[in-house]
């Protein structure tokens, strides 16, 4: 799908990224890329990953932790790593470490994310896995 029509660009795989994000947190039915989102979608998308970060914290201190509650901290960090910058991507990673690991959330994410590049490597590693799902799933 994404992949397929992909020219290579890559600000357009940003953008093909933000898009996918962008209906993941904005709740909405997922579409075929057309054009960079608008930032009514943004800001939309936005307020919906904090709400359903409020969700997940919430089961966490309940202790249910599960795969999908995971997969959508990781989605909303690397949402707002490339709308917002890399500092609101590594807090919202900060905020799911205190809420597992109290106290150890910074030697945590020093461990982890070290440096600007190494978090940058995590996040085209997370694209490409996107990519070969997309490509997985338009193969017949």
């Amino acid at each position: 799908m994404e992949v397929a029509n992909n020219s290579g660009d890559g600000c357009e795989s940003s953008y093909r990224a933000i898009h996918i994000l962008s209906c993941l947190g904005s709740g909405t039915k997922y579409s075929p890329f057309k054009s960079q989102a608008s930032g009514v979608q943004l800001l939309r998308a936005h307020q919906g990953f904090k709400e359903k970060l409020r969700t997940v914290w919430s089961s966490w201190v309940r202790g249910v932790i599960n795969d999908q509650s995971v997969a959508l901290i990781c989605s909303a960090a690397l949402f707002e790593e490339l709308t917002t910058g890399w500092d609101a991507g590594i807090e919202v990673l900060n905020q799911a470490f205190s809420m597992v690991l109290p106290g150890y959330a910074s030697s945590v994410m020093d461990l982890l994310f070290g440096k600007h590049e190494t978090f940058k490597t995590n996040v085209i590693y997370f694209k490409f896995q996107i990519d070969v799902l997309n490509l997985s799933q338009s193969s017949p």
